[in-house]
């Protein structure tokens, strides 16, 4: 049977990494772009039970979704960078492909993206990739900074009963992570242990756009505060607390907090609508093998989650559902995708086959805590991101 999923306008925010030196006030600043995906209405069937947890995103109304359309880039490509010319060499079955793989040369970190807004014919862009196969998998949560056992991603969180899911998927997850890899920084120890110097507060976005109170916010504005303010990192705001606190309504009055801020301004982002497309989701692929981790919105309530069939044996979202009374429209969360494993497996037919349609899914870090699901993560199939299930 088909599971239909009734999908609206999917967006996908993406940021890479400019690397412009600008010095403003005196400061040295090194602006970037960062990848943010950003999916309205990620719909599907059935409930789940997650419901006890504090989620925060607001749906976002028809105009905003013209004006990203209007006024930022869309993503039209993902050129491979070094790192994922690199994992694709470690995975490669296929000797075939070794000479492909010696002659590519790699997009520079921070030269990946194609928009719709570039000069590039269609040629070129198949040109600099050479239908080159992803890796099978990729985990950047686990990505290592050089030959240390310290990671770029920071540790799982929870964002307690606090309505700052925007703070926490867009500013703590994504830009500590995309920061921290092209400065070569780590966010964690190998004990799980976070390095809080390096480490971007989820509270200072949160705060600038939710008026105040513990309510939603919507996503665009955490990355415009990204754009125009930067983030600050966790250490200047809540000094050796390995908690970020529940206090809703401070700005962080202090002028070299805001001034350390800039130094993690955001350049431009961009958006990439319709994940479900095939081309899109390649796209995203070929993000996590770059490195970077993106962010994404749904119906967090809604998730039809169960056990992965392979050797994994961990949580598996297969299906996400939207309706429109309050219970639905009340369920937005952001979350962060850190990357992804072609070989997870779940039955859905229970037919005890590997069809096609069941393989495959992009693993999820969420702010609920360690408790959640798989240590704090969990996995979101790629067949849940379809308008129509792929599987009989």
């Amino acid at each position: 049977m088909n599971i239909k999923k009734i999908l609206s306008i999917l967006v996908v925010f993406a940021v890479v990494f400019s690397f412009m030196q600008v010095v403003t006030a005196d400061i040295e600043e090194t602006r970037m772009e960062y990848l943010y995906l950003y999916a309205e209405e990620l719909h599907v069937e059935s409930l789940s039970r997650e419901g006890e947890f504090a989620t925060g995103a607001l749906r976002q109304s028809s105009e905003r979704h013209a004006e990203f359309r209007e006024n930022v880039p869309g993503i039209t490509y993902v050129r491979l960078n070094s790192l994922a010319i690199s994992r694709i060499k470690e995975q490669q079955e296929n000797v075939a492909f070794s000479d492909t793989l010696l002659d590519i040369v790699p997009a520079e970190l921070g030269e990946e993206f194609i928009s719709d807004r570039d000069s590039i014919l269609q040629e070129e862009i198949e040109f600099s990739t050479n239908n080159l196969p992803l890796p099978i998998r990729v985990d950047n949560s686990r990505l290592r900074v050089g030959n240390t056992t310290q990671y770029y991603f920071p540790p799982i969180k929870n964002q307690g009963s606090i309505n700052s899911c925007n703070g926490w998927a867009t500013t703590y997850f994504m830009m500590t992570h995309n920061i921290n890899r092209v400065r070569g920084l780590p966010a964690r120890n190998a004990n799980g242990t976070g390095i809080y110097a390096n480490i971007l507060s989820p509270m200072w976005t949160y705060n600038l756009i939710n008026g105040g109170r513990n309510q939603g916010t919507f996503a665009i504005e955490a990355m415009n505060v990204a754009y125009s303010f930067g983030a600050a990192n966790w250490t200047d705001i809540h000094g050796t607390n390995t908690s970020p606190g529940t206090n809703v309504n401070t700005w962080f009055p202090g002028a070299t907090i805001w001034e350390n801020a800039l130094n993690n301004r955001t350049d431009v982002y961009y958006i990439a609508f319709n994940p479900y497309a095939p081309a899109t989701l390649d796209n995203i692929r070929r993000l996590l093998a770059n490195g970077y981790v993106v962010t994404f919105g749904t119906y967090f309530r809604t998730w039809r989650t169960a056990r992965s069939n392979c050797a994994l044996n961990e949580w598996v979202t297969t299906s996400v559902e939207w309706r429109n009374t309050s219970f639905y429209n009340n369920s937005g969360h952001f979350m962060t995708i850190v990357g992804y494993d072609d070989t997870v497996w779940v039955d859905l037919n229970g037919n005890g086959q590997r069809d096609p349609g069941e393989m495959g899914a992009f693993k999820v870090a969420n702010s609920h805590g360690t408790g959640f699901r798989n240590d704090g993560f969990v996995w979101l199939s790629y067949d849940a991101l379809r308008s129509v299930s792929a599987v009989a």
